[in-house]
């Protein structure tokens, strides 16, 4: 019997890259997305009953959940839910109305859709859950200050669900990933990029992850070693600086390290 999966972001980017791959290793998919017309040609592909698409927004909370619940009970026995829905603007100008759809989008809908999964796998007593954060989660940015303030609540989330299913002695893994630069079109706009994965290979070690049960995992791997090298020595100087060379990104801006001076 077929393993099921399901995929809530499914129509572009590692999204949709995450749908082929599961498809190729012999999982059926539910693929849910506000537009599903790029799906279709995965549908063709690998069939109906393989490739099930559901239309979702994830802004309509409540109908939202209705039709992930409802995906569950049609595919039957799910053994991965992958949250990966979300939407990312630069704001410098703190414009309210892109402040609100990427808090609305991707802390309310990510929100919404990890109690259904979390009260599924529970009720089932197995299961695992991937949430896709982003390195850009390890500190603030001013250009973009929602989205690595949302990336960040996606990552404690999990870290709080991984603890829930921890402490209930539940085989249930909530896994944190955290790409970095991935060559897609949110990215597209981001200046300067480097070490870019393709969506096809973040997709691969995104479930390679899953499979192995990581609680967390960065896209790709040597980003880990950023991440590491971010957290003790060079975020305690990204405040303020405004002399020196460009080093280290976060959420696709140069974090600036100062040369001459510091301050805080």
């Amino acid at each position: 019997m077929s393993k099921n999966a399901i995929v809530i972001g499914a129509s572009s980017g590692i999204g949709f890259a995450l749908t082929q791959v599961l498809l190729e290793r012999s999982f059926a998919v539910g693929a849910c997305s506000r537009h599903l017309e790029p799906l279709q040609i995965l549908q063709e592909r690998f069939s109906q009953d393989r490739c099930v698409l559901r239309l979702m927004d994830v802004t309509e909370l409540d109908e939202a959940s209705r039709t992930l619940e409802a995906l569950i009970r049609q595919l039957g026995d799910v053994h991965l839910i992958i949250l990966n829905a979300g939407v990312g603007h630069l704001n410098p100008n703190l414009d309210w109305k892109l402040e609100e759809e990427i808090i609305r989008t991707n802390v309310l809908g990510f929100t919404a859709l990890a109690c259904v999964a979390t009260k599924y796998f529970e009720q089932k007593g197995e299961g695992r859950l991937v949430g896709i954060s982003s390195i850009g989660a390890l500190r603030g940015n001013r250009h973009a200050t929602s989205y690595a303030a949302f990336k960040a609540y996606i990552s404690n989330y999990l870290e709080g669900l991984h603890q829930r299913f921890v402490h209930a002695q539940l085989p249930i893994v909530a896994t944190d990933v955290q790409p970095g630069f991935v060559d897609t079109p949110m990215s597209q706009q981001l200046p300067g990029r480097f070490w870019v994965a393709s969506p096809q290979r973040a997709a691969e070690q995104i479930l390679d992850a899953a499979e192995k049960r990581r609680r967390q995992v960065y896209i790709t791997h040597r980003w880990g070693s950023v991440a590491w090298l971010y957290r003790r020595i060079l975020g305690r100087y990204t405040y303020g600086c405004d002399t020196g060379s460009y080093a280290m990104p976060a959420s696709g801006q140069y974090l600036r390290i100062a040369t001459n001076r510091r301050r805080f």
